[in-house]
């Protein structure tokens, strides 16, 4: 059996990538290798927390301001279409995770296309794919497909 979850399943998701600059590197990097195989930041980054910054808060530079990009879980249709995506290409299954749940990214005004629960518009994911480089659009698909999964069973009531 795992650890109990260090987060909670109602909190809004908000994703820091790991090639932030007000991550505390020298200090998360010192802790994995003094032996911490479940670090926290290491959970976040797996998607485990569902992305509860204030989980790993403790972990970044105190002066620096990290570009945050707030998420809301996928609806069950939604989650449907990511879920038929991935069974054809990974890559568009991220994207449209991206563009159904990503609600505000630190310094881009967002526009969706159509309705406010309606995904984001094209231009939007290109703004936001050149904000975070393709590494890091990567990195924020795989997270908001993690955060909108079905609970756990740490996650379950007992």
């Amino acid at each position: 059996m795992g650890l109990p979850p260090s987060h909670r399943v109602d909190h809004v998701p908000i994703i820091v990538l790991s090639h932030d600059t007000a991550w505390d590197f020298d200090r998360i990097n010192s802790e994995i290798e003094a032996g911490d195989d479940d670090h926290p930041v290491t959970r976040y980054f797996s998607g485990e927390t569902r992305a509860e910054l204030d989980a790993v808060r403790a972990f970044m530079v105190a002066d620096e301001s990290p570009v945050e990009f707030r998420l809301r879980r996928l609806t069950m249709a939604q989650w449907n279409i990511v879920e038929d995506l991935a069974h054809r290409s990974d890559a568009n299954s991220r994207m449209a995770a991206v563009k159904y749940s990503l609600e505000s990214v630190s310094g881009i005004e967002l526009k969706r296309a159509g309705r406010e629960s309606g995904p984001l518009s094209d231009a939007d994911i290109e703004a936001v794919r050149a904000l975070c480089g393709h590494k890091g659009f990567r990195e924020l698909g795989l997270m908001a497909i993690a955060v909108s999964r079905g609970l756990l069973d740490t996650e379950k009531k007992p």
